[in-house]
């Protein structure tokens, strides 16, 4: 769903990074990525989440920004610097339930 959403957001006209840590979104290969995720959208993959949302705000000049499995203070923190910086994010978050992902 979150690939899909990246690409519909990009087809649209919207920059879009992917920040995606383990290639579950946008897998590589060759430096390319090999499923359709839009015409104006970039991968980050291989690295933590704060440093490759820090990269795309820095050199990319995103629109959207989308990441999967958000869990930690880190990553928490990672999407206020994206909030704070006027970009616009997708994010998933697992849990059992509302209350389960409110407590996290």
């Amino acid at each position: 769903m979150l690939r899909d959403l990246a690409r519909s957001i990009s087809n649209f006209g919207n920059n879009v990074c992917i920040v995606d840590e383990r290639g579950e979104i946008a897998p590589m290969c060759d430096s390319k990525c090999v499923l359709d995720v839009g015409d104006r959208t970039d991968v980050i993959s291989g690295g933590s989440k704060e440093v490759g949302i820090r990269i795309a705000v820095r050199s990319m000049a995103p629109d959207v920004v989308c990441i999967d499995e958000i869990g930690t203070k880190a990553d928490a923190e990672a999407l206020k610097y994206l909030s704070i910086s006027g970009v616009n994010f997708i994010a998933t978050m697992h849990g059992k339930n509302i209350n389960d992902l409110l407590m996290s």
